[in-house]
């Protein structure tokens, strides 16, 4: 009998995804097991990423928080590895510069006092030094150079149908903001040789359009065949008809009627491996004196402040999870997005994994540390413990309401709590010592926190999972391993 396997080439089992942070990754992914019987998320950055939006609905704050906490987990920019990734931003507005890029970097723990330009861990871009076109070729010229280079292979956590460890390309970092404003040299010339109003220039329109369907069309196989992962934002805006009578056609089942990609070919709207849409942007105020919703210190009351945002986004199209349904994040206009207040007020927002009352609260996994809506803010920026801990309530409420086949597995945030401490396992250690996000094997050694996932934990404290680190941990911290007889 003829074998398939004899005719075509198959896919591996999964495409790796960046982890990037609880809101984004539980919505796109999906629990892959590990080699130790680990429960490895994988979820969050995918090859091909596409933020669409209005005018000032944070398209670009979105973006940078990909490329940002993906550099910060998978680029090691301090080189520890000698594995140093690179983030490449294409800014066809001509407003983003690195200096900006150096400061919303420093919000994440490991970039605290980078330097863009010393560590060479990104590089922009904008449209006066390089057009659109010219861009888009030398990253393909880059990516040729990736893949020659064997030097640039890692091997992931994730196990392939052979049993073997998949393996990727060191992972580089992109965006293009905006695919909407991007020049292209041939229509550039177009400009150069005319005046507006001329009859030359209706050409323009479908010169531009053609040429950056030629470039989104190239993008899956590209980036995908060279460990890219690229973030493109478009426009919205409203649909202009010729006939104002005849009904407009939606082009994706969750965008508004009468609203379109500007400047942006339509295959942008299905080449994309997840499409989110920034749907609305609001102030975070307190109602009673307009002052910051969740300041940042005692002196950050000043009435009228609108540097914190509510952003609302809604996945348009996802090859991985769920459309349509909308979800919050908070942004600050001056130091970007905030992961851990938007999963602080995701839990709170659901009752969720929270004691205590409307003024004072604190979390059921960490109930040591007291939050108030004026402290929570600055609290979350210097603690880590209490950063990790959000992370696992966050993931938890996710997981419990977005995934009901998890609902075997996912306990209670107060259960956990008691179920983890009546191990013996310290909560110091859950919540000081170990992270969420997969890593890569050779950036995994030079890595000092030890990876356990929100299921992981869980399981844990059913007696179903005993951490394949937890007994080297031990004996580095000079413990006791009481754990180990429960499970013997």
């Amino acid at each position: 009998m003829a074998n398939p396997s004899d005719f075509f080439v198959s896919v591996p089992k999964i495409r790796p995804m960046l982890n990037v942070g609880s809101l984004f990754d539980v919505q796109s992914g999906s629990y892959q097991v590990g080699e130790h019987g680990e429960h490895i998320l994988n979820g969050g950055y995918p090859h091909f990423l596409g933020i669409c939006g209005r005018a000032n609905t944070y398209k670009t704050t979105v973006m940078n928080h990909f490329n940002l906490s993906a550099t910060e987990r998978y680029g090691d920019v301090f080189n520890k590895a000698g594995q140093q990734s690179v983030c490449l931003v294409y800014d066809s507005e001509s407003s983003l510069t690195p200096a900006r890029i150096e400061h919303l970097g420093n919000f994440y723990p490991g970039l605290k006092g980078w330097d863009v330009e010393e560590t060479g861990a990104v590089l922009v871009t904008d449209n006066n030094g390089m057009s659109g076109n010219h861009y888009f070729h030398q990253i393909k010229e880059f990516a040729k150079a990736k893949v020659k280079d064997k030097k640039a292979i890692l091997t992931t956590p994730f196990i392939g149908k052979d049993g073997k460890h998949l393996t990727m390309l060191r992972p580089t970092m992109a965006g293009i903001d905006s695919i909407s404003n991007m020049n292209i040299d041939s229509v550039d010339a177009i400009y150069d040789k005319n005046q507006i109003g001329d009859s030359k220039m209706n050409m323009e329109a479908a010169r531009v359009g053609a040429a950056k369907s030629q470039m989104v069309i190239q993008i899956p196989k590209l980036v995908s065949s060279s460990g890219f992962y690229m973030t493109m934002t478009a426009h919205l805006g409203d649909e202009i008809l010729d006939d104002p009578y005849a009904p407009s056609k939606k082009k994706l089942q969750f965008l508004k009627q009468g609203t379109k990609l500007k400047r942006c070919p339509e295959n942008f709207t299905f080449l994309t491996n997840i499409l989110y849409n920034c749907m609305s942007a609001t102030p975070l105020q307190n109602k009673a004196d307009k002052t910051p919703l969740f300041p940042r210190d005692s002196d950050d009351r000043t009435p009228g402040d609108m540097d914190l945002q509510l952003i609302t986004i809604q996945v348009l199209r996802s090859k991985s999870g769920a459309t349509g349904l909308p979800f919050e994040i908070i942004a600050s206009q001056r130091d970007g997005l905030h992961m851990g207040l938007s999963e602080f007020r995701y839990i709170k927002e659901r009752k969720f994994g929270l004691d205590g009352n409307d003024l004072k609260y604190a979390l059921s996994i960490y109930p040591d540390r007291l939050l108030q809506r004026t402290t929570v803010r600055g609290l979350i920026d210097n603690d880590p413990k209490l950063k990790r801990a959000l992370e696992i309530t966050c993931e938890l409420c996710m997981i419990s309401q977005l995934w009901k086949g998890m609902g075997d597995i996912v306990l209670e945030p107060e259960y956990l709590f008691k179920a983890i401490n009546d191990l013996g396992v310290s909560w110091d250690v859950i919540l000081g010592d170990t992270r969420g996000y997969w890593l890569p094997k050779e950036l995994e050694e030079h890595e000092d926190k030890y990876f356990l996932s929100t299921i992981d934990l869980c399981l844990l404290a059913r007696k179903q999972y005993y951490p394949y680190w937890w007994d080297d941990y031990c004996k580095s911290k000079g413990m006791e391993n009481t754990l180990k007889k429960q499970f013997a």
